[in-house]
């Protein structure tokens, strides 16, 4: 009989500064709709100053001890073991992160519980697991993300505090893993890039707030390889060259936003190499030199 009484639901309807008694208030108001003239009252058989009153006397609940037991065994392990029941809630404000594990302020356990406010989601044994969202301090959507045993796992979705997509892509095992589109707060698009266990791999292609091409090129193992070019915002060429392994290689070119050439030279493993020219905004020389192993000879 008392099967049919839902714990959450009770839990729900107000506040249990008196479980035991709610418990019972539910049951009888159930066992009235249903016609039955055999309520059951809170009678303690030991001192109401106990911190664990006993919750049924046998001269009430001898008609029907199976039921005696189970609702016995409910309210006990309620007083014993709230949290396993009704489950801790904690303020995102109120953990710290140690060694990677999200503790309670003041606690050196781990915590497992519901976890509410900026940040929002489960916690298991101190690391985030399942749905989780996350807030602006102006209360827009930041992102919503799922965890697998503490790490990011699944399609992944951010948004700038002005409510525009910021971000969309998918995380392996804590990585970012396969095509990535970031957005400028203004909607436009900002970053094409694919990822492989986290490193950025493929063609790669970002642009200005202004929707103008800005960079373009390819990664390799997440360093730039290959040609890339670099554009000023009102669609001026800004720099022209080869990157090997990360770092610019061969003859590069710098422009200023207004067309004229900046500079002109080459580069060896990371360093000046031969005839160097700089010039002013107004086409002007600036400079000019010759390098060998990044030192000016002459």
């Amino acid at each position: 009989m008392f099967a049919d009484v839902s714990l959450a639901k009770i839990t729900r309807r107000r506040k249990p500064k008196n479980l035991t008694r709610l418990i019972l208030h539910e049951f009888n108001t159930r066992q009235k709709a249903k016609g039955s003239r055999s309520p059951l009252y809170y009678t303690p058989c030991i001192s109401p100053h106990s911190p664990i009153p006993t919750i049924f006397c046998q001269t009430i609940f001898c008609h029907n001890s199976h039921m005696r037991h189970i609702l016995t065994s409910v309210v006990l392990v309620v007083l014993l073991f709230p949290s396993l029941v009704l489950g801790e809630t904690v303020k995102w404000g109120d953990l710290i992160v140690r060694e990677g594990l999200h503790y309670k302020k003041f606690t050196d356990v781990p915590f497992s519980g519901t976890v509410t406010g900026s940040q929002q989601g489960k916690l298991k044994n101190g690391k985030k697991e399942g749905p989780w969202v996350s807030y602006h301090e102006n209360g827009q959507l930041l992102s919503k993300f799922n965890y697998k045993n503490g790490k990011m796992e699944g399609p992944w979705v951010s948004h700038h505090d002005n409510g525009q997509i910021g971000s969309e892509g998918d995380f392996k095992n804590g990585k970012p893993d396969g095509p990535w589109v970031y957005y400028h707060k203004n909607g436009q698009l900002e970053t094409r890039a694919t990822y492989k266990n986290g490193k950025e791999k493929g063609p790669y292609e970002s642009h200005h707030d202004n929707g103008q091409l800005k960079e373009k090129g390819t990664f390799k193992n997440g360093k730039k390889e290959g040609p890339w070019v670099v554009y000023h915002k009102n669609g001026q060429l800004s720099s022209k060259g080869t990157f090997k392994n990360g770092w610019k290689e061969g003859h590069w070119v710098t422009y200023y936003d207004n067309g004229q050439l900046e500079t002109k030279g080459d580069y060896k493993n990371v360093r000046f190499e031969g005839p160097w020219v700089v010039y002013h905004d107004n086409g002007q020389l600036m400079s000019k030199g010759t390098y060998k192993d990044g030192m000016k000879v002459k």
